[in-house]
C-alpha cells in the first residue's frame, strides 16, 4: 500500500488507513513511537503507561490483607490530622 506525505504546519503527515488503525487498535489522540532503521521510518503504537485507578482495579485481593503495626505514635503526628 502507498501512501502519500502531505505538509502538516512545517513537517510532513501520512495517514493511516482506517483498517490498519483499527487492526492495531489506535485512534485519534493515540501515541506513536516513530524510529529509523537503515533508511526506513517505522511507526510502532506506543504502549500506554497504566494509570493508578487501573492498577489498583487489577490487584487481587487474599482477603487476609490486615494493617502492619508501625509503632506508637513518637510525637504529634495526631495532632496534624
Amino acid at each position: 500500500m502507498q501512501a502519500e506525505l502531505n505538509k502538516w504546519g512545517n513537517s510532513l503527515a501520512i495517514r493511516i488507513p482506517s483498517q490498519m488503525a483499527k487492526e492495531l487498535g489506535i485512534s485519534q489522540g493515540s501515541l506513536a513511537d516513530i524510529t529509523l532503521d537503515n533508511g526506513r521510518i517505522v511507526v510502532t503504537p506506543a504502549k500506554r503507561k497504566p494509570s493508578l485507578k487501573h492498577l489498583l482495579a487489577s490487584m487481587k485481593t487474599t482477603g487476609k490483607e490486615q494493617e502492619i503495626p508501625a509503632g506508637g505514635e513518637m510525637g504529634n503526628e495526631a495532632a496534624e490530622w
